[in-house]
């Protein structure tokens, strides 16, 4: 279609000139957005909480834009299209795997790693052990566990457990809790105590006696930023100093565990609820060390939170060097509004 035509009517011209401006702000919307994430989330309260609310809905006006720009100006439905593409990859965190070849013998290294937030009595413990039987794990770490949820696999002959302050590691391979890790966590702020804010994170470590050879193995779960944000819909002023405080502890927290983790030496995978999502500063800089698992062999978005109509990845698995990642995807919900997280890892 000719870049302008005279000869149109005047309705057609303003609505062509209309359509390129909003294909255009679309456009400058996307790089915006994801920039905000990236650099202002957990460190801005605005964007933190964008950092945490639904991101797909920044993808629904490609519905509408699409179809005007095929109709009014062919050329601009590539920047509609190159615009949906920022927000998949960018905002919403589409991955597509880049998998590297195990190296011969990496079979009798290779280590099947399942990760899952129960939220205490809200798992469905026959999701988990479905995914845990279809993937074959050969270790299993659990947040928020409580020893009423009865799970199968537990049970199985020969399965090894550990846990503690409602972590748990179980194993095929004897296991050796490890009390290297502590979080020294301030006290709860006056308005923390009033709202009842949960702010404690909690992290425990294990050695695995695998048959290529033993690893150490961190299970974490970090500050949740859940309540604070549920505290807007009540009190804003106050959410927004919950919110800052939130993303300050989980930042000191990840700053904390890595440290450890580098002090210790060793081989090391970490996996758990990070209450984090990748993209923001908090994951960059105090994971910058560890490769992410869905990051290398994962496709798709990876969710590992579906509730209040979010699609989130903060629940991670993290490996230092050495390892290598082959497969990773993600359950059903199990029941506490958390996917598994399934990781092949070999060293």
């Amino acid at each position: 279609m000719p870049a302008r035509n005279e000869n149109d009517p005047r309705w057609k011209r303003i609505a062509t000139a209309g359509v390129v401006l909003l294909c255009l702000a679309y456009a400058v919307f996307a790089i915006a957005i994801w920039m905000l994430l990236s650099l202002a989330g957990d460190r801005w309260w605005p964007a933190t909480f964008l950092l945490f609310s639904p991101r797909w809905i920044w993808v629904v006006p490609v519905v509408v834009l699409l179809p005007l720009a095929l109709a009014f100006r062919k050329r601009w439905a590539l920047v509609v299209v190159a615009a949906a593409a920022v927000i998949l990859f960018g905002p919403m965190r589409f991955r597509v795997p880049v998998r590297v070849p195990w190296s011969d013998g990496a079979s009798g290294r290779t280590v099947r790693l399942v990760t899952a937030n129960l939220h205490n009595r809200q798992a469905d413990p026959a999701v988990l052990d479905a995914f845990v039987a279809q993937t074959h794990a050969d270790v299993v770490v659990l947040q928020d566990y409580a020893s009423i949820v009865h799970l199968a696999f537990l049970r199985q002959p020969g399965w090894h457990a550990k846990a503690s302050n409602g972590l748990l590691i179980a194993s095929r391979w004897p296991l050796t809790y490890r009390n290297w890790f502590t979080l020294a966590d301030p006290l709860p702020s006056d308005l923390e105590s009033k709202w009842f804010i949960p702010i404690h994170g909690a992290v425990m470590c294990c050695e695995v006696e695998a048959p290529g050879g033993t690893f150490r193995l961190v299970n974490l779960h970090l500050s949740s930023p859940h309540r604070p944000l549920d505290t807007f819909r009540e009190d804003r002023q106050a959410a927004e100093v919950l919110l800052a405080s939130n993303s300050n502890r989980r930042w000191k927290q990840s700053q904390e565990i890595a440290r450890q983790v580098r002090q210790i030496g060793g081989p090391f995978v970490l996996a758990g609820d990070f209450n984090t999502p990748d993209d923001s500063p908090i994951f960059r800089s105090s994971w910058s060390d560890f490769s992410d698992a869905f990051d290398t062999a994962g496709f798709g978005f990876g969710t590992t939170y579906v509730k209040h109509h979010t699609w989130l990845r903060i629940d991670h698995v993290l490996y230092g060097d050495g390892w290598r990642c082959g497969a990773c995807c993600t359950s059903g919900d199990v029941g506490s509004g958390h996917r598994a997280v399934f990781a092949e890892l070999a060293w």
